[in-house]
C-alpha cells in the first residue's frame, strides 16, 4: 500500500480489521479483498505486493524485528537502540512515558 501511494485510504481500516475486528488477512487474496473494499485496485495491489522491491523491505522489516529480539506485540524499538514494551514498562501507559522520554533523549532535547 506504500509502494501504491494508498496506506493512508487503507491504515486505519486495516488495523480496526486486524486488531478490533481480528479479520484473517494472512493471504495476499485476502488483503487484496481487503484493500479492494476500501477503493484500491485489488490486481494492482497484488501486483506490488509480490515485487521484488516490496518483498526486500519486508525482508529488511522482518530482520530488524529479529535483530531487536521483538517477540511480541506492543512492543517499540527507538531508534534501533532501546526496546520498550508494556509488560517491560509495566503498562501500555508507562511504555510510551518511556518511549517519549528515549525519543526526547535521542534528539538532545533531555540534557
Amino acid at each position: 500500500l506504500q509502494a501504491m501511494g494508498e496506506l493512508d485510504k487503507v491504515h486505519n481500516a486495516l488495523f480496526e480489521a486486524l486488531v478490533v475486528e481480528r479479520r484473517q488477512l494472512n493471504t495476499p487474496e485476502a488483503l487484496a479483498d481487503f484493500v479492494a473494499e476500501h477503493g484500491v485496485d485489488a490486481d494492482e495491489f497484488l501486483k506490488n505486493y509480490k515485487s521484488f522491491g516490496v518483498n526486500a523491505r519486508m525482508q529488511q522489516a522482518q530482520d530488524k524485528i529479529r535483530g531487536a529480539r521483538v517477540t511480541g506485540t506492543p512492543t517499540m524499538l527507538v531508534n534501533g537502540k532501546y526496546i520498550v514494551s508494556a509488560s517491560t514498562a509495566g503498562s501500555p501507559q508507562a511504555a510510551i512515558e518511556v518511549v517519549k522520554y528515549l525519543v526526547a533523549q535521542e534528539h538532545g532535547d533531555g540534557e
